[in-house]
């Protein structure tokens, strides 16, 4: 056969991660129009002005983690080398800056529940059934 086995949680988090690249991207584009800090109290107005640097990181990080996500061949071996954990890591440090910008919450929640569905999928093995198929 041609096709390798991949886990279910392993597409599914090659989804939600497109889908939360796009939400990025979104977030980042109004939050470049409504430059709102998620909490007054921290104080950053270093973040903020003259223009909001997490939606800045949120514009591009949306474009880049929708095309490591897609089957993007010029980042396919950057996909295979981020595989599961070192992904899930990334997506949980990139959701904390994400939550300090309004617009980019949601976002921040979908990295957080992409991280986790890539954690799910590093402990998935293929079918004893299936090895002998695949192979």
């Amino acid at each position: 056969m041609g096709k390798n086995w991949e886990a279910p949680a392993e597409v599914w988090a090659q989804w939600q991660g497109v889908t939360t690249g796009f939400y990025l991207l979104n977030g980042g584009v109004y939050g470049l129009i409504y430059s709102w800090p998620t909490f007054t109290f921290l104080n950053l107005p270093f973040l903020f002005k003259p223009f909001s640097i997490p939606a800045i990181a949120a514009t591009f990080l949306g474009i880049f983690i929708m095309a490591l996500e897609w089957p993007f061949p010029a980042l396919k071996g950057l996909n295979q080398f981020l595989k599961f954990w070192p992904k899930a890591i990334i997506y949980l440090l990139l959701a904390v800056l994400m939550f300090l910008q309004l617009t980019t919450v949601v976002p921040a929640q979908f990295l957080v529940i992409t991280a986790i569905t890539n954690m799910v999928a590093s402990f998935q093995k293929e079918p004893p059934a299936l090895q002998q198929n695949f192979k």
